[in-house]
């Protein structure tokens, strides 16, 4: 692989990770199902796309490789998004506590909250939970329904 070629899979890495990143960051659902489902739909079209695309050369062939290997990544940011800003639902209030808080061997916080659905817990380690790191203290967690029906976190507000 020539320096040129290099450089467009550290590309590829870098865009691919931070389309994860952001859709984790900002549109991220309250469970693992979607994300499972877009990866698989992800890596299903890439799989097709790559018996289907007619491609000539040795280096068409290497780029088009690299460029469906991380589109299940893409697809998976892209999907996150759409639910989150094409959504149209009003936002929901539920109330809910914080358990406890985790921290594992390199000090990252794991808050666990009341699952205001079921009752249960639910452990969150993303930033809009990390504000509220004392167990016993309430708060209120803004939903909305999400275009596909994935329920996402909007906010985590201080309960009143």
């Amino acid at each position: 692989m020539s320096l040129g070629g290099a450089a467009l899979v550290y590309l590829l890495v870098a865009a691919a990770t931070g389309a994860v990143v952001a859709a984790w960051t900002y549109a991220d659902t309250f469970d693992a199902r979607p994300w499972y489902l877009l990866l698989a739909l992800g890596a299903a079209s890439a799989a097709v796309a790559w018996r289907q695309l007619p491609v000539r050369g040795e280096r068409a062939r290497e780029v088009i490789g690299w460029l469906l290997l991380f589109s299940p990544a893409w697809f998976l940011a892209a999907g996150l998004f759409a639910n989150a800003w094409l959504d149209r639902s009003p936002p929901q209030r539920h109330v809910s506590e914080v358990l406890r808080v985790a921290t594992n061997s390199r000090g990252a916080a794991t808050i666990v909250v009341r699952d205001f659905r079921s009752g249960g817990e639910l452990a969150r380690t993303d930033a809009l939970f990390a504000r509220f790191p004392q167990p016993g203290q309430r708060i209120t967690i803004v939903t909305r329904e999400g275009l596909f029906g994935w329920t996402r976190i909007e906010a985590v507000e201080a309960a009143p």
